[in-house]
Order: structure tokens, then sequence, then C-alpha cells
């Protein structure tokens, strides 16, 4: 997932969208989408003062939103 960065032993939550096509009952496509400045921001290599991104907060709002 971050390649060339080691181990922080942090946990990391992290938002992403999963969009795939069908025909009949087969997967033809499948795209994988996530936040990787909020992945950075989670581990402390981006600060998420400067960016528009909030870390974990953000996943959890994410998550709750999804249970809704």
């Amino acid at each position: 997932m971050l390649p060339g960065i080691p181990p922080t032993g942090r946990k990391v939550a992290v938002p992403h969208v999963v969009v795939m096509k069908f025909e009949g009952d087969k997967i033809t496509r499948q795209h994988i989408n996530w936040d990787q400045g909020c992945v950075l921001a989670q581990i402390g290599l981006l600060d998420p003062k400067k960016l528009p991104v909030t870390g974990a907060p953000q996943a959890e709002a994410l998550l709750k939103k999804s249970k809704r």
C-alpha cells in the first residue's frame, strides 16, 4: 500500500470505494479508490493542518454515514 515507507506501528483507517462492473454473474472490471493523503496523515508523513485531509476522523465519518 505504501511501498518504500517503513512500518510505523500506527493504526490506520482507510476510506475507500470499490466500483465493479458485472456481465451476468461475472466481474468484468474492478476499480478501487482510496484516499492516500488520509493514510499519510495518519502515519505522520503529512501535516493535516496544511492540506485538505483529516486522517482517521474522515474515515470514521464515512463509516457512520454508511450505517444510516
